[in-house]
C-alpha cells in the first residue's frame, strides 16, 4: 500500500491584507487531494518568502496527514548572473531522524509564488521517498 500522494503541485497562491496582517494561502493537488496551508506575517515586518514558504510546508504537511514533521530553516535570494534565484532550506523530522532538504526556483514576477515553488521543490524529494516507502503496517498475526 502506497501513500496516495505523487509529487503535488501547486494550484494557487493568495495574499490578502487583515488590518496590520498579510496571510498567504498555498492550495497543493497530489494525485486527486487538495489541501491549503495558510501563514501570516506583519506589514510592517514583511518577510514574504519566509511566510509563503511556511504557508506551503502547512499545506504539505495537511495533504500527508501530518507525517513528515516539516519546519523551515531558511529561505533566502541570490544573484546568478542576471538572474535572482531563491533557495529554500526546509528540514524533516524522519522518525528518529532529521533530514535536510534545499529547493530552488527563480524569482519571478510574484515572489510568493516562487516561494511557493522552491518549498515545494525541497519537499518533494522527501514526498517521493515517502510514496515509495509506503505507510507502515502493522504486522499480521498468523
Amino acid at each position: 500500500l502506497r501513500i496516495p500522494v505523487a509529487r503535488p503541485e501547486i494550484r494557487s497562491v493568495t495574499e490578502q491584507v487583515e488590518g496590520n496582517q498579510k496571510r498567504i494561502q498555498v492550495t497543493i493537488q497530489g494525485a486527486g487531494r487538495v489541501a491549503a496551508g495558510e501563514a501570516s506575517e506583519k506589514i510592517d515586518r514583511p518577510a514574504l518568502f519566509h511566510t509563503a514558504a511556511k504557508a506551503t510546508i502547512n499545506a504539505v504537511e495537511r495533504l500527508l496527514d501530518h507525517r513528515i514533521g516539516a519546519r523551515l530553516d531558511d529561505a533566502a535570494t541570490f544573484r546568478f548572473g542576471s538572474r535572482e534565484v531563491l533557495l529554500v532550506i526546509v528540514t524533516c523530522q524522519i522518525e528518529d531522524r532529521e533530514e535536510t532538504f534545499v529547493g530552488a526556483s527563480f524569482v519571478g514576477v510574484r515572489p510568493t509564488e516562487s516561494a511557493a515553488r522552491a518549498t515545494l521543490d525541497a519537499l518533494n524529494r522527501r514526498i517521493y521517498n515517502l510514496t515509495l516507502q509506503g505507510p507502515r503496517l502493522p504486522e499480521e498475526e498468523t
